[in-house]
C-alpha cells in the first residue's frame, strides 16, 4: 500500500522588482525617530495547491497586483492614522501632524497616505500588505497561506504570514 504525501506548493516574487521608496517615523513610546526615508523592497511566498493549470496563482495575475499597491505607498510620506502618539489633520491641503513632544508637520496632502496601522514599522507594512493580498485573494479556494517580507535593508526585514484555510 502506498502512503499519501501531503503536498503544499510555494510561489515566491520579488523581493527584486517589488519596490517602494517613502518616508516616514516611527513614533514610540521610548523614543521618536525624525523623519527620514527607505527604499523598501517586497517578497510574497503564497502557499496552496495546484490548481487546474497545474499553479497556485499564475505571476501574470500576482505582479500587476502587487504593483498596484505599492505604487500609492511610493514617493509618498506614510502616517500611521492609528497612533496613540501622533495627532493627524487635514487643513488648507496639508496633512498636518502633531507629535507627542510637540514637534509639528506639515506636508502637500497630495504627497501623504495615510494607513490604517498603529506605526509605519515593517511589521505593520508587511502585515497590512499581506491583509491586503488576502482580500484580494480569498475566491482562490487553493491558496492557503500567504507572507509578506518587507525590507527595510538587506539585512533588517520583517514579515507576515495570515493562514487563509
Amino acid at each position: 500500500m502506498k502512503s499519501q504525501m501531503d503536498k503544499t506548493f510555494a510561489v515566491r516574487l520579488g523581493p527584486e522588482g517589488f519596490k517602494f521608496a517613502c518616508a516616514h517615523f516611527v513614533v514610540g513610546t521610548r523614543y521618536c525617530e525624525r523623519l527620514h526615508g527607505h527604499n523598501y523592497e517586497l517578497e510574497v511566498i503564497i502557499k496552496g495547491d495546484q490548481d487546474e493549470d497545474f499553479m497556485v496563482i499564475d505571476f501574470l495575475d500576482i505582479k500587476p497586483l502587487l504593483r498596484s499597491i505599492l505604487e500609492e505607498w511610493d514617493h509618498k510620506t506614510l502616517l500611521a492614522v492609528h497612533c496613540k502618539d501622533l495627532k493627524i489633520t487635514k487643513e488648507d491641503g496639508f496633512v498636518k501632524m502633531v507629535l507627542r513632544e510637540g514637534k509639528v508637520y506639515e506636508i502637500p496632502e497630495d504627497e501623504v497616505v495615510l494607513l490604517p496601522i498603529a506605526n509605519t514599522t515593517v511589521e505593520e507594512f508587511s502585515r497590512l500588505l499581506c491583509e491586503k493580498l488576502v482580500e484580494e485573494l480569498s475566491d482562490k479556494e487553493n491558496i492557503h497561506e500567504i507572507t509578506c517580507i518587507v525590507y527595510e535593508m538587506k539585512t533588517q526585514r520583517a514579515s507576515c504570514t495570515i493562514k487563509m484555510r
